[in-house]
């Protein structure tokens, strides 16, 4: 029986002998070489979605990261009652301990003549207290250019500075009114100096 069943399969592979060989059909290397190229595609593919998922999570870790950095610089600046400037950005004078940001910038005239525009200040040091406003002595931080020269920014040694002590009151539309007013009296005295 197994002789007959030998004898059957001899007789087909007999027959078709010229479709075994027919370009139509690969050969088990063609085979294990399309196979190895699907198999390297697909294996790419998986790699590239990896890679993928890894740059979105990063840049997801980086904007809760910038988030919680913004909450943390705002928390800050509401424990120290300076106002939050939109336009802060790090800087070397935040590596001063003690510094001073004015919400704007402020012109102050240089030994030579020059105006530059000064917003940050430091080393303050409290020379005279009075029943509603302190002054100060303060060295001006002023920011060279690279392309200026150490003589056009040079700003004075130390500036006078006043702060003036706001009471609270219950009302806060009424404070935000008197610090407003306050501020354009200041304003006008700035001009007329």
């Amino acid at each position: 029986m197994i002789f007959e069943i030998a004898t059957l399969l001899q007789d087909i592979l007999d027959q078709t002998p010229a479709g075994l060989k027919s370009k139509d059909v690969p050969t088990l290397d063609e085979e294990r070489v399309i196979h190895d190229a699907a198999n390297a595609q697909k294996a790419e593919q998986v790699e590239k979605e990896r890679q993928e998922e890894q740059a979105q999570l990063r840049q997801e870790e980086e904007q809760a990261l910038a988030q919680m950095m913004e909450q943390e610089k705002t928390r800050l600046a509401k424990r120290k009652g300076k106002p939050l400037n939109a336009t802060d950005n790090v800087s070397n004078e935040d590596d001063i301990p003690g510094t001073l940001s004015f919400d704007q910038s402020v012109p102050v005239k240089t030994p030579n003549g020059a105006v530059i525009m000064l917003r940050t200040v430091y080393n303050k040091v409290k020379y005279r207290q009075g029943p509603v406003s302190t002054v100060f002595m303060v060295q001006p931080w002023v920011r060279r250019e690279e392309n200026e020269s150490p003589e056009d920014a040079q700003a004075p040694s130390f500036l006078v500075l006043k702060e003036c002590h706001v009471e609270l009151q219950k009302n806060e539309e009424s404070m935000k009114k008197h610090i407003q007013n306050l501020e354009a009296r200041l304003d006008r005295l700035k001009t007329l100096g």
